[in-house]
C-alpha cells in the first residue's frame, strides 16, 4: 500500500512518470525498462539513451505500472514476493532520492503506512493483487 501511495504522490512533487509507453517513441513492447533519467519507460531500441537504466525485471516493471495506475480503493489485498517488493522499493527510493529530494523524515512517514495496511484492507473489500504462484 505504501508503494502505491508513494507512486501516486510523485505528480504532486512535480515528477509525473511516463509509463504508458517508451518516452522516446511511445511504443509499448515486450522488452521495456525504467529510466530514472527520463522518468519513464524505454523500449529496447532506446536502451542506449540511458546507460544507467534500472534493469528492472518484467514482473517488477509490471507492478510499477500497475501500482501507478490502480485505484487504491479497489484493492483488498496485495501479496508480493519479497524480491518483487524489494525491487519496487529500490526503484521508488531511487526516484525519491534523485528527483524529489525527499529523504529520511518523509520517507519514514511513507514507510509507516505499511503499519496501516491491515486497517485499510479490513475496511475495503474489492479485488486482490498477487504475484505469488498458484
Amino acid at each position: 500500500i505504501s508503494q502505491i501511495i508513494a507512486l501516486k504522490l510523485l505528480p504532486d512533487f512535480g515528477v509525473p512518470l511516463q509509463l504508458h509507453g517508451c518516452v522516446m517513441c511511445g511504443e509499448m513492447t515486450d522488452t521495456m525498462d525504467f529510466s530514472d533519467k527520463y522518468h519513464g519507460l524505454l523500449c529496447s531500441r532506446h536502451f542506449d539513451t540511458d546507460r544507467h537504466r534500472l534493469n528492472m525485471t518484467p514482473k517488477g516493471l509490471y507492478y510499477l505500472r500497475l501500482f501507478s495506475f490502480i485505484d487504491i480503493t479497489q484493492v483488498n489485498s496485495i501479496k508480493l514476493r519479497e524480491e518483487t517488493k524489494a525491487e519496487l522499493q529500490r526503484v521508488i527510493d531511487l526516484i525519491y532520492d534523485n528527483t524529489v529530494g525527499v529523504h529520511v523524515r518523509a520517507r519514514g512517514f511513507i514507510e509507516q503506512m505499511d503499519t496501516w495496511q491491515q486497517a485499510l484492507i479490513a475496511s475495503r473489500k474489492p479485488k486482490m493483487i498477487s504475484d505469488e504462484p498458484k
